[in-house]
């Protein structure tokens, strides 16, 4: 708004000078006059070449000024931006850290589940431990005796190494050692039995 109004203060200023100038030409000091009428139409132009200068400088201000503040909010939009880029994948670690996390805790369930499972199955191993060392402690020497026993009866040796379809042995009863050899697939039990049984000596 200001610049345009001096704009035209400064022709109308021009047009009114270019008249008095006319005017002066026609009197009787015109050559002084119109000396002075150059003069002032010089100064004249020369405050609006200043003006001119300093309005360009002003415009050219402004746009240096308006180029920064536009490099500043692209400056502030790319910094907002590689903010909010950082922001998402802080979150996306995160999210996985929380799903590697659960992951973790799954597997240490299972991981412990699995050791009280075999907590429970050892357990178990040593109770039948217990047992079997406690039935072969009772049974092993009854064992042991009976087979003992069933010696001094039978004077009976068993060969335990043969084939287990066959009944065989030494019988050292009469004095004279006798083969045992019995195919237990072609003779039936109550055979073998009675066989076995008349060997035994009936003297006690």
């Amino acid at each position: 708004g200001g610049y345009p109004g001096r704009m035209e203060a400064q022709l109308e200023e021009l047009k009114a000078l270019t008249d008095e100038m006319l005017i002066i030409l026609s009197g009787c000091h015109g050559e002084v006059l119109l000396q002075k009428a150059m003069a002032d139409k010089a100064e004249t132009l020369s405050r609006y070449l200043e003006y001119e200068t300093s309005a360009r400088q002003m415009l050219a201000e402004i746009q240096q000024s308006r180029e920064k503040v536009a490099l500043k909010v692209i400056e502030v939009e790319e910094e907002q931006n590689k903010k909010f880029l950082e922001v998402q994948k802080i979150k996306e670690e995160w999210k996985n850290l929380q799903q590697q996390n659960s992951e973790k805790e799954a597997e240490l369930k299972l991981l412990q589940k699995e050791l009280e499972e075999l907590e429970r199955t050892e357990k178990h191993i040593s109770k039948m431990e217990e047992e079997v060392t406690e039935d072969t402690t009772v049974v092993i020497p009854s064992s042991k005796y009976l087979a003992h026993i069933y010696h001094k009866v039978t004077k009976i040796i068993w060969d335990y190494d043969s084939d287990p379809s066959l009944v065989k042995g030494v019988h050292f009863g009469m004095g004279i050692p006798q083969p045992i050899n019995i195919d237990s697939t072609k003779h039936s039990d109550s055979f073998i039995c009675d066989y076995l049984w008349n060997l035994v000596s009936t003297d006690w």
